[in-house]
């Protein structure tokens, strides 16, 4: 018994707590977790500034939220937050996780273009043409990352990142077959 009183609570049992309130547990949860969310923005923003203004307002939603909270992963629930914020930022933006993929085809500008260089952004085109999920999961994949990998950081079941992999495979192809690549 002793050791069940010594030990620290976990965050579900923290987010209970805040739930019936008490809430200084959320204060607890934040010191726990918002370094974690400012580092999992950055990877799907690549911008320090940004990401932490994201991890913020993730945590203000989480604070709204709390309600809805059933006792499952604190953090899994707070990161699915952070995704969707990130995602959402500004809907018409295309992914910036990581490195975007147009900027590995970046080649220096020459007064006429070289077949390489027309070819290269043929190919940024195309892929600027993808949706963000397509595009963030295609290059997870293009990075080498296994369905399971790209489906915990991206947190869409493994079936829809099969998908979104196929689609950009599929509307790459559609694109690219009249060009000349």
């Amino acid at each position: 018994m002793m050791d069940a009183e010594k030990r620290a609570p976990t965050d579900e049992e923290l987010m209970l707590r805040f739930q019936k309130g008490d809430s200084a547990c959320f204060g607890e949860l934040y010191k726990r977790h918002f370094a974690g969310t400012v580092r999992a923005c950055f990877r799907w923003v690549r911008d320090r500034a940004e990401a932490e203004d994201l991890a913020s307002e993730t945590f203000v939603a989480a604070f709204d939220k709390a309600k809805s909270f059933e006792p499952r992963s604190f953090q899994g629930w707070v990161l699915r937050i952070a995704r969707n914020r990130c995602f959402n930022r500004n809907s018409s933006a295309r992914v910036r996780c990581h490195e975007p993929l147009e900027k590995a085809l970046h080649l220096p500008v020459r007064e006429q273009p070289s077949e390489a260089h027309v070819a290269a952004e043929e190919l940024r085109k195309a892929l600027l043409s993808l949706s963000a999920k397509q595009q963030l999961c295609l290059k997870l994949a293009l990075e080498g990352y296994s369905y399971e990998r790209i489906q915990k950081e991206t947190g869409f079941s493994e079936k829809a990142v099969k998908s979104h992999i196929q689609n950009a495979r599929e509307k790459l192809k559609r694109i690219l077959k009249g060009s000349r690549l």
